[in-house]
């Protein structure tokens, strides 16, 4: 039955599009070449044939004032003939699951289902990415500057092409919460819709610059959640443009393909169910295929295209302490500021590393999956099911139920492998030995101490081993609390980057030891604006037992001393404000400042301290 199928899209496409020569008949090959003055169709074969539809069952999504898919079984067995017979029927509103909007959907008098012309069914295919916009703002509109870069990017224009809007929202398919913005149901829920959805103004735009056959999205609407009054759907169906809504597996599409979209034909329809493919064509699919395998593909304009293409080879770990909740990711490469795009993580949520080939947005969606109930192992299992770049990637995530999971491509470059622990997981790839990952896992299950201290001593595990094969560049520690306050900035516990230095772990450490002496001074501070002057001490006594004076070029012993001044403890107070000044004069100079912001009740209190702090002559 699938080869049937196949077969009869391929002769649909031929018999759509005209031919100059002849094609190469089927019982002879895996493959049909069309040469086609409409859509370039050329070597179109089985084995690169993308279904990019949602099954219809009882979980199938629609919008909240419509009821979901009804399948109604009727008899099934064997008849007194001796051959099996099944019949069901089914109910389904038009608009729901994978399916096209006919323009008269939003515009009286334009063309109804059954008479969209079979030529905007069928053509080249455009995929415009905009997954890390939609993963910051689920109402994220995509613009006419998100229409013009991949027109800049491939050097061609969307005219006859079928564009597909790839937001990311499909790996969310089915779970109407996170893909809609809301699970309830009824005339009320509308106004609680949140997913992308094309700019009004980039739909002008499109009609009135271009001359597209269709186009599709993988979110539940043309427009965004929030609309109220579907301009784009207005705008284009006014020209007499189709709409593909609830499109499947975008991730999985190559470089170049075809778009068979074949609707229900119902006559007179506002909309139907659809049955959406693309058809990889085989010199496009083999050659992409091997630019990534071989990295010689050029790269795209950006960052963020260019790390897609370039092995950002590292070894990480991602974490959780059971006993505080804290989560975290460490990470080490030959790569420059590999922590700005490997290592993710948001307190009371998770934490994700995203390396080799890295596609970056895997931390953003990763969080966002877990932070809308999804545990790690399905947040993983539902990016991974959409990328279709998956062979190369390497990514980790934990969640902050402790569950962990990872993904290392079958194409990740040599030395390469993962190991899951009990809540955590280790990864690498391109090392110079495939022991790596082991000696992580047993440096970080026998080592003592905090988080940091058990990842650090994970990291260093696997710089004995040998490392990454290019030697070492930079490194990063992110380590966020078990509770999420939304304040960010105080949930993160370690946040350190090494851009680029010889020594990136050694010099991580250095840094995540002035990390905890700093911490000490801020819990310091905060007893402090209290009233709880010794716990401050003891927070304070223990950021000066953590690093020496000359670590901070004498900030913890100053400020320890200002404490003890502005509390009455003068006497205390003047040996710690002369460790300052011997490291650093201007410690003096700012101590008259301290009064007029209320750090020290008087003048004269100042200047005594400075007289105290300043060496007899």
């Amino acid at each position: 039955m699938k080869t049937s199928a196949f077969l009869a899209c391929l002769l649909l496409v031929a018999a759509c599009v005209p031919s100059s020569d002849s094609t190469t008949p089927a019982a002879q090959s895996d493959s049909v070449s069309v040469q086609a003055g409409g859509p370039d169709v050329r070597m179109l074969r089985l084995d690169h044939v993308i279904d990019l539809t949602h099954p219809f069952d009882e979980s199938t999504v629609y919008w909240p004032t419509e009821d979901g898919f009804d399948l109604q079984h009727g008899d099934a067995g064997y008849t007194e003939g001796g051959y099996y017979y099944a019949a069901n029927r089914f109910a389904a509103a038009e608009h729901g699951g994978t399916h096209i909007d006919a323009p008269i959907h939003f515009y009286e008098g334009k063309h109804t289902v059954d008479e969209v012309p079979l030529a905007r069914l069928i053509g080249d295919g455009a995929l415009v990415d905009v997954r890390e916009e939609s993963a910051s703002d689920p109402d994220y509109l995509i613009t006419v500057e998100d229409l013009q870069s991949w027109e800049l990017e491939h050097g061609q224009r969307f005219d006859d092409r079928i564009v597909l809007l790839w937001t990311g929202f499909g790996g969310r398919w089915p779970d109407r919460a996170s893909y809609m913005g809301t699970a309830r149901t009824g005339a009320d829920a509308v106004a609680e819709l949140h997913f992308p959805g094309l700019d009004p103004d980039a739909a002008r735009w499109l009609v009135e610059n271009r001359s597209i056959k269709a186009i599709g999205i993988d979110t539940p609407s043309i427009d965004f959640g929030q609309s109220t009054t579907f301009d784009s759907h207005v705008t284009l169906f006014e020209s007499d443009i189709p709409a593909f809504e609830n499109v499947a597996n975008l991730g999985r599409l190559p470089s170049s393909f075809v778009v068979v979209a074949l609707p229900m034909k119902i006559g007179g329809g506002s909309g139907a169910p659809l049955r959406i493919v693309a058809i990889a064509r085989e010199d496009q699919a083999h050659s992409a295929t091997q630019a990534r395998a071989e990295d010689g593909a050029e790269a795209r304009a950006g960052t963020d295209a260019l790390s897609s293409r370039r092995p950002v080879a590292t070894y990480s770990i991602v974490a959780r302490d059971p006993e505080t909740g804290e989560m975290g990711v460490a990470v080490q490469s030959h790569w420059f500021s590999v922590g700005s795009i490997v290592s993710w993580a948001e307190a009371g949520v998770g934490a994700v590393a995203t390396q080799s080939f890295v596609e970056p947005a895997y931390g953003p969606l990763g969080l966002e999956l877990m932070r809308l109930g999804r545990s790690a192992p399905e947040a993983l299992r539902a990016l991974v099911s959409t990328d279709s770049d998956e062979a190369v990637r390497q990514v980790a995530m934990i969640d902050a139920g402790g569950q962990v999971a990872a993904h290392t491509g079958s194409r990740a470059i040599y030395a390469a492998g993962h190991y899951i622990g009990d809540q955590y997981s280790v990864q690498a790839n391109l090392m110079e030995k495939p022991t790596v990952w082991e000696a992580m896992a047993r440096a970080y299950e026998t080592s003592r101490g905090d988080l940091a201290e058990r990842m650090l001593a994970a990291m260093e595990a696997a710089e004995v081993e040998g490392g990454d094969i290019r030697g070492r560049q930079s490194a990063a520690l992110l380590i966020v609390g078990p509770e999420n306050s939304g304040k960010p900035w105080v949930d993160r516990r370690f946040d350190l980057r090494i851009d680029d230095h010889p020594d990136p772990i050694g010099e991580l450490r250095r840094l995540v030891q002035l990390q905890r002496a700093y911490n000490e001074l801020r819990d310091g501070d905060d007893w402090w604006t209290r009233g709880e002057v010794d716990r401050a001490m003891q927070s304070y006594s223990r950021a000066l037992e953590i690093v020496p004076d000359e670590a901070t070029n004498g900030e913890a012993p100053f400020w320890v001393g200002i404490t003890l001044a502005a509390t009455g403890r003068v006497d205390e107070a003047i040996p710690y404000l002369q460790r300052a000044y011997a490291l650093d004069p201007r410690w003096a100079d700012l101590v008259p400042r301290l009064p007029a912001a209320e750090l020290l009740p008087s003048g004269a209190l100042a200047d005594e301290l400075v007289k105290q702090m300043r060496p007899v002559p």
